[in-house]
């Protein structure tokens, strides 16, 4: 028995891979049909690959173009805010000497119209999903650090309007002259007291925003193929950057 099984071995080893039939036909018919499947097989990996990283690539696009818009539109808001702050004090500035001793009744028209004006609280980085562009610590290390720091410091910006519009419509609400009177005088000496450190994180917080959309805008340069929205100032926008610059360097060398 073993005999023939040897014997029938040998037979198909030497008909089919060693003999003609398998150099003849085989080895043909294998590569007519091995070589078509691996080709196959290699496009859709690669294929499906490359469609996965394409779509990885315009998710990421997306949420840089929204903290682009977002920040962009951040900084509007804050310059104007910072430039009616600015106003606020000037006014206020003027009844400082004689404020505790004053009647508020001789505050005028106009200028009680501005120091009792709310705000509105500028809508834009509290949207914003942290971990949406956790992937970009791989190209840029701080990306996501500076992200965290610029909202922490819009939130103190928002605690410190929402004060003061909450004081506001204490203000209006109270019915009794004599606290009414009081409740005046301590909100325009909070405004004066806290006037240089408010406008100084309003500057801060903006020029910040303005290097965080530089860094975005940088990102182009380490992933390809990533184009980004463009981001253009005016010149009056640039004069303010120019001006804040100076203050905070000023501010600096002030604390040195």
């Amino acid at each position: 028995m073993n005999c023939l099984v040897n014997i029938w071995n040998s037979f198909i080893n030497s008909f089919l891979f060693d003999g003609p039939w398998w150099k003849d036909y085989g080895i043909p018919l294998l590569g007519a049909i091995a070589i078509p499947l691996l080709v196959w097989l290699l496009t859709w990996f690669y294929g499906a690959g490359r469609a996965e990283k394409q779509k990885e690539l315009e998710k990421l696009r997306d949420n840089l173009n929204f903290i682009l818009s977002v920040s962009l539109d951040t900084i509007l808001k804050l310059i104007s805010l910072r430039n009616t702050w600015i106003n606020l004090i000037k006014i206020e500035k003027t009844y400082k000497d004689t404020l505790w001793n004053m009647d508020i009744s001789t505050i005028t028209k106009d200028d009680w119209a501005v120091i009792a004006q709310t705000y509105m609280v500028p809508m834009g980085l509290d949207m914003v999903n942290v971990t949406n562009y956790s992937s970009c610590i791989a190209v840029s290390e701080n990306y996501v650090l500076h992200l965290i720091k610029l909202i922490s410091a819009y939130k103190i910006i928002l605690f410190k309007i929402d004060g003061r519009n909450l004081d506001l419509r204490r203000i209006s609400t109270c019915e009794n002259p004599y606290q009414k009177n009081i409740l005046i005088k301590e909100r325009i000496d909070i405004d004066l007291r806290e006037s240089e450190m408010f406008i100084q994180t309003l500057e801060f917080e903006i020029t910040c925003l303005r290097d965080f959309i530089r860094e975005t805008k940088e990102l182009e340069n380490k992933y390809k193929g990533l184009k980004l929205d463009t981001i253009k100032y005016s010149e009056d926008y640039k004069d303010y950057f120019k001006e804040m610059e100076d203050n905070i360097k000023k501010q600096k060398e002030a604390n040195k």
